[in-house]
């Protein structure tokens, strides 16, 4: 839904620090330092051993690929990132929402409790959680989902807006 879509756009980054991303992807690109792991590469990580290659890079660019609606593109590179840093609970909490962009509500369901689970903090996956609760038929449960998100003393003022707007909704 545009709701949604909209939620993830500004959830992350603004449109600033989304255009600094993308002019910094573009310039690895450009220079050549992607290339062995063709589209799926992330700056910097071409030639590089498996196990060196930092999943931040991974996320970030996997990031990109949902903001652009294009989750089956992310799904590999969060899972990639996951294998590499399992403590990160925010890597967890994209990959979910990539496979709740995809209908894959058990294996989202599940990335979510994850990054709950790491970071209980993390109150962005509650949102999503909530949002899942939702398409999968249980508005109560969506409801004390996007409650326990607003519960969150530290959980910024435009966040707490998208929550509303998703509690509303």
């Amino acid at each position: 839904s545009a709701v949604f879509h909209a939620t993830i756009w500004s959830m992350r980054y603004s449109r600033q620090s989304l255009c600094w991303i993308v002019f910094l992807c573009v310039s690895a690109i450009t220079i050549g330092s992607v290339g062995a792991l063709g589209a799926h590469a992330a700056p910097g990580v071409a030639g590089q051993d498996p196990e060196t290659i930092d999943p931040r890079d991974l996320q970030v660019l996997a990031i990109l690929y949902i903001e652009d609606n294009q989750p089956h593109e992310a799904i590999p590179l969060l899972e990639r990132s996951v294998d590499l840093y399992p403590e990160n609970g925010e890597t967890y909490m994209w990959l979910g929402v990539a496979q709740l962009m995809t209908e894959q509500f058990e294996q989202s369901e599940e990335s979510l409790m994850k990054a709950l689970a790491r970071n209980p903090s993390l109150t962005d996956a509650r949102n999503y959680l909530g949002f899942l609760r939702y398409k999968q038929g249980d508005p109560d449960a969506a409801i004390r989902e996007f409650l326990a998100a607003l519960r969150d003393p530290v959980y910024p003022p435009l966040t707490k807006a998208r929550v509303r707007l998703n509690l509303g909704n």
